[in-house]
């Protein structure tokens, strides 16, 4: 999901489940991908009962989820490129 302010969120949603959450990675400015990642991940939501927002797939699935999506982008006006950015001090 996305969020202006993460701790918060993840305390929010922490209070209406049986667990603590733990946020294990955020990808800033990356919030636009987010409808390609759920599509992405679709085949592993979680269909059982409440919190269907959520997915049953490990970590690492879901990192590349996020590149695959962030990657599938059209560059816009030009956008900043891997190699231009490596190419730096």
């Amino acid at each position: 999901g996305r969020s202006g302010n993460i701790p918060q969120r993840a305390a929010n949603l922490t209070a209406a489940l049986p667990f603590t959450m733990l946020v294990l990675a955020t990808f800033p400015g990356a919030g636009c991908v987010e409808e390609i990642v759920h599509a992405a991940l679709a085949h592993v939501r979680n269909t059982d009962g409440r919190g269907r927002e959520w997915f049953r797939a490990p970590l690492h699935t879901v990192i590349l989820s996020v590149a695959c999506a962030i990657q599938s982008r059209p560059r816009v006006n030009g956008g900043p490129s891997a190699t231009a950015s490596s190419a730096e001090p």
